[in-house]
């Protein structure tokens, strides 16, 4: 899980979830594609002497480029892939080709062997036109009307990927360019190396439909509406003067100046030049508008709720919710397809980091308390552990406002735990997604870390650490008393054991003369008080037994045993809290 969520932000899977989505309300259906490239992962350059034709060093140093390699993730245009065409899933799916446009300076790079043999071709795909359309507004020759004119020096390479077989238990590669063979091996790992998201799934039919394909006739019905009241808005809104033929009315006599003086000539048995009554919009129009709106809506499956509009104002935060949880049903059955392939994402990444990792990369991960742990790991290491599953409806959007309010209400209620705990305060300000709450916990983030690193001293070098006055002793205490009635404390040697109980009992002994209880003694160790008290009254009852016993009968009463000191190793009052993060090793 570490090596998954550490690659998902080296390799940028968040980023390419942006173009992917906008491919998949596109066009239903979108790729990522995943594969090892040797250029990325930590580079290093190695002297080494220059040799001449004859393979003599020639006195001269040259040097030489290695990186690590890393994977990569690509998202694909839709009308780059060509599924097999008999598939109507992706488990029935036997093949895949891609087809995209290169330039020939790639070919001679990523081939050094037959690329330069590649040579410039025309755009003869007619998937790929809208491929070269957008390479054509890069570059500053050609014209937009041929397509084919555009793709100067490039060629179109097509891969070829075959699921493993009888006859290929691998799989097989092919890459082809122009009618040269620039590879034909092995399947990077035992599967396809690629992810498939769908919109909306139709049932027989191996790509998605998009949304925007329902939406698209409702929207340019809108946009049309919108278009005629606002050309009618135009023409109307200025108001217009009626008179008769003959009042010989100047163009230039009618503006929008104030004060204006409209002079006209008289006509016999007509009336004075008048404003025209303007005839106002018809209510069907809007209301059409209104039922345009809902319809998007509803067949998008987004509501009030959604949209942050609140139905009603006497509506429950029980009703608001349940009106959000219809969208989440309504889009449910695409966001689980999608964890579905997020899902695959994660099995990918690990079978290449299995096989490719073969040297030493660094993991580095963060703990509740900002403790940062870096080490060490290889391929191997992940022991071909390739399960990963995405939590059921973790991807859907829900109302973060709503899944506030209903934290909070908890909290109140005590359901969390004490809501004056500051572990539960810290918890809480977690699952209301606060990106700062870290820093509202600085000071006790630093003092668990304090308290952790004194246990793993005790547990590595067997050295007691140091107890200062400044200390939040209350704090140690704690930590201390829930780590000694663990599973950890049981396999400590007893020296160790013996570090605990006395850290304890500094501890206890410092929140006692800080209260103004007692001040503890320097010349006793406070570890062993309660135990060299015990044995000195079992001692003195023993003396007692044997001096009554030699003196008879005459012999005086023994005298009462003291009463046992009570044991120190108690938790200042206050809620529990949970022991610190475990400690890496």
């Amino acid at each position: 899980e570490q090596v998954i969520n550490q690659l998902w932000d080296t390799i940028g899977i968040n980023k390419k979830r942006i173009p992917m989505t906008m491919w998949l309300q596109q066009c239903g259906s979108a790729y990522l594609k995943f594969t090892w490239d040797t250029t990325l992962g930590q580079r290093k350059v190695y002297p080494q002497p220059k040799l001449d034709e004859t393979g003599k060093e020639t006195g001269e140093t040259d040097y030489k480029l290695v990186c690590e390699g890393d994977i990569r993730v690509d998202v694909c245009s839709f009308f780059e892939i060509f599924p097999d065409p008999y598939a109507k899933s992706w488990d029935e799916l036997q093949f895949l080709l891609q087809a995209k446009i290169r330039p020939i300076a790639y070919f001679a790079t990523q081939y050094p062997d037959r690329g330069n043999l590649v040579k410039e071709e025309d755009c003869w795909l007619n998937s790929l036109t809208y491929e070269s359309r957008i390479n054509s507004l890069n570059t500053t020759t050609g014209t937009a009307g041929n397509s084919a004119s555009q793709l100067k020096n490039s060629a179109i390479e097509i891969s070829y990927y075959e699921k493993p077989s009888n006859k290929h238990p691998y799989g097989r590669h092919l890459i082809i360019a122009n009618g040269i063979k620039l590879k034909d091996d092995i399947l990077p790992i035992d599967e396809l190396p690629f992810a498939k998201f769908d919109d909306i799934t139709i049932g027989g039919k191996f790509n998605g439909e998009s949304i925007i394909t329902h939406l698209r006739p409702l929207q340019d019905q809108l946009n049309k509406g919108k278009s005629m009241r606002a050309a009618w808005m135009n023409r109307t809104l200025t108001a217009k003067l009626i008179s008769a033929r003959g009042h010989n009315i100047a163009q230039e006599a009618y503006n929008d100046q104030s004060g204006e003086i409209i002079k006209y000539d008289p006509v016999p048995n007509a009336p004075e030049p008048h404003e025209l009554t303007q005839p106002a919009i018809p209510s069907y129009a809007f209301e059409e508008e209104r039922t345009l709106k809902d319809d998007i809506n509803d067949t998008a499956g987004i509501n009030e709720a959604s949209r942050g509009q609140l139905p009603s104002s006497s509506i429950p935060a029980i009703g608001m919710q349940l009106l959000v949880e219809q969208d989440d049903t309504r889009i449910g059955v695409e966001t689980e397809g999608h964890e579905y392939s997020y899902a695959d994402c994660g099995r990918i990444c690990l079978k290449f980091v299995d096989k490719y990792y073969e040297t030493d990369r660094l993991l580095k991960t963060v703990g509740e308390n900002q403790e940062y742990a870096v080490r060490t790991f290889r391929g191997t290491d992940i022991r071909e552990n390739f399960d990963v599953h995405v939590i059921r409806g973790s991807t859907l959007p829900g109302s973060k406002v709503l899944k506030r309010q209903e934290i909070i209400n908890m909290h109140q209620q005590g359901y969390f735990g004490d809501p004056k705990d500051p572990m539960v305060l810290q918890n809480v300000l977690s699952m209301l997604e606060f990106g700062d709450e870290f820093q509202a916990w600085k000071k006790r983030a630093l003092r668990m870390a304090q308290i952790q690193r004194g246990l793993q001293m005790i547990e590595d070098t067997g050295e007691q650490p140091s107890v200062s006055e400044f200390d939040d002793h209350a704090l140690w205490l704690q930590e201390l008393n829930d780590y000694r009635i663990g599973e950890k404390y049981q396999k400590l040697p007893p020296e160790s054991q013996t570090m605990i109980l006395t850290l304890m009992n500094e501890h206890t002994d410092w929140i006692k003369e800080l209260s103004g209880m007692g001040a503890p003694d320097p010349n006793t160790n406070p570890a062993l008080t309660q135990t060299d008290a015990a044995q000195q009254a079992e001692e003195q009852a023993k003396q007692a037994t044997m001096q009554s016993g030699a003196a008879g009968e005459g012999a005086q009463e023994r005298p009462p045993m003291p009463p046992m000191p009570q044991p120190q190793l108690t938790a200042p009052p206050g809620p529990s809290m949970p022991a610190g993060p475990p400690v890496a090793h």
